[in-house]
């Protein structure tokens, strides 16, 4: 049996703020973070419950604001 590792992502935006020391924690910039938000189609962050980013598959999975 082998053993998958599991990751759990670094929240960068909770409750629609962004998390600026995670975001540096994770190499990443608030230019950065606006691109793949707007890339997934959110204007800002504001619109989002939650953001967590995946560092070993470079994915930021969001949750928006119902």
């Amino acid at each position: 049996i082998t053993a998958k590792s599991t990751h759990i992502g670094t929240e960068l935006i909770m409750d629609g703020r962004i998390m600026g020391e995670n975001l540096s924690r994770c190499g990443r910039d608030k230019k950065w973070l606006s691109e793949k938000l707007r890339l997934q189609g959110y204007d800002s962050a504001r619109d989002i419950l939650l953001g967590i980013y995946q560092k070993e598959t470079d994915t930021l999975s969001l949750y928006p604001l119902s």
